[in-house]
């Protein structure tokens, strides 16, 4: 059902995507610092940024069913970024769901840590494969193959003066 709203939702899927990369990224970063300060808790942000980045997780994954029906999307390479995006999505709302009983479970913990890392992790796939759908293949490492343009030349408006 191709409508306004479909389509409008869906375009916003590329602005939807890095809220929730970001908040199951710094959740895996700070867990992984807790690790490695031998801390026995969840690190204070931990909380809030797996629950606010399941929720978008969320929307993210909506937005972009609505992208793909509103633009009729198909093919190898969107598929594997659509369903590693899901998965991921499903890693993050997992995690929130260990978030919650992760601060009087040590084993909890130790789920939810593994799932901000995979969660991080498939975030991170599915962001290079939908740069790789609007840039290009190795959209990421092309500018170290490629010669920068040189920079265009100065204009000087008419009746400037030179110092």
């Amino acid at each position: 059902m191709k409508t306004a709203v479909i389509g409008f939702l869906g375009w916003l899927h590329p602005a939807t995507v890095h809220f929730p990369i970001a908040l199951i990224s710094a959740a895996a970063l700070l867990e992984a610092w807790q690790i490695l300060r031998r801390r026995p808790g969840m690190a204070p942000a931990t909380f809030a940024c797996t629950m606010l980045g399941a929720a978008g997780g969320i929307v993210a994954a909506l937005f972009g069913w609505f992208l793909e029906e509103y633009e009729g999307i198909e093919g190898g390479l969107f598929d594997l970024h659509k369903w590693i995006g899901i998965a991921s999505a499903a890693v993050a709302v997992a995690a929130a769901g260990l978030a919650l009983k992760a601060r009087s479970c040590p084993k909890a913990l130790a789920g939810l840590r593994i799932l901000l890392f995979l969660g991080a992790a498939g975030t991170g796939a599915a962001g290079y494969l939908g740069g790789e759908m609007v840039f290009g293949k190795d959209h990421l490492f092309n500018v170290f193959k490629e010669k920068p343009a040189a920079p265009l030349p100065l204009l000087k408006p008419a009746g400037a003066i030179d110092f």
